[in-house]
């Protein structure tokens, strides 16, 4: 069970799905994660007109720094509105 949850992610490419978002998108990444930065910048390569921010978090990002998320999404660019769920 353990290996088929541990190969999850290993076995989508999730790339053209992400070429296709045009909402306006922010990729966090903690600088203290045990993950490899260049993931989140892989995923952030993918997207158009991304942005991507380092934030002082382990993996649990918004249980560590939500001041650090707050000023991150307030950071993004307001000329286009944010889409409506």
């Amino acid at each position: 069970m353990l290996a088929t949850y541990a190969n999850l992610g290993q076995r989508h490419d999730y790339r053209p799905a992400f070429a296709r978002i045009t909402a306006k998108t922010l990729v966090l990444h903690g600088t203290c994660d045990l993950s490899p930065e260049a993931d989140s910048r892989a995923v952030a390569e993918t997207i158009p007109g991304v942005q991507l921010e380092r934030v002082p978090a382990r993996h649990l990002i918004l249980e560590e720094a939500l001041d650090a998320v707050a000023g991150a999404l307030a950071k993004l660019d307001s000329t286009t509105a944010l889409s409506a769920c």
